[in-house]
């Protein structure tokens, strides 16, 4: 990360990332917040994993996109005022959801999520999906978000699929 990397008095690291690869870099540095840029599309050819708490943003008031998965595994993320484009490329959670939450806490607010089909007989995109890590108190702070075309069905049978724009799981276990 060579430029708009702010480093405050008190420790924090904020960055603006202006594409992927700085993106990825400012997660694996520990930024505590993340500007994408404004009307900016990042195109993820990898699930996106975000294991510390921070703040994930567009840096201005249009919204930055992410086409593919994010894959939070930390308390406290909070991700604000972006778009999800989320096309399914498989069955394992880490391919269909916009969002997948391994926690108790996470906030995201004023996004847009539109989901859809990559193969018409086999795939569909779910917007959040929530695995809580443990029982008790949970913090899941989602609002002012849209949710389109996360009504799909494709399949039949046995091997019969359906999108759901947010769902909270409880009792799961992922291998």
């Amino acid at each position: 990360i060579t430029e708009d990397v702010t480093l405050t008095n008190n420790g924090t690291l904020n960055v603006v990332a202006p594409d992927v690869a700085s993106l990825t870099t400012a997660i694996k540095a520990g930024a505590n917040k993340i500007s994408l840029v404004s009307g900016t599309t990042y195109e993820l050819t990898d699930p996106l994993f975000i294991n510390k708490p921070l703040e994930l943003t567009a840096n201005g008031a249009a919204k930055a996109t992410i086409k593919g998965n994010l894959i939070v595994e930390a308390e406290g993320v909070s991700i604000k005022n972006l778009v999800f484009d989320c096309k399914s490329t498989g069955t394992n959670y880490w391919l269909k959801n916009a969002i997948t939450l391994f926690g108790n806490a996470i906030t995201v607010k004023d996004c847009t999520f539109t989901g859809s089909t990559s193969n018409a007989t086999k795939y569909v995109a779910n917007g959040i999906v929530i695995f809580p890590k443990t029982e008790g108190a949970a913090s899941y702070a989602i609002t002012g978000n849209t949710f389109t075309n996360f009504n799909q069905e494709v399949g039949s049978g046995s091997d019969y699929w359906t999108s759901t724009a947010l769902l909270l799981c409880d009792n799961t276990s992922i291998t």
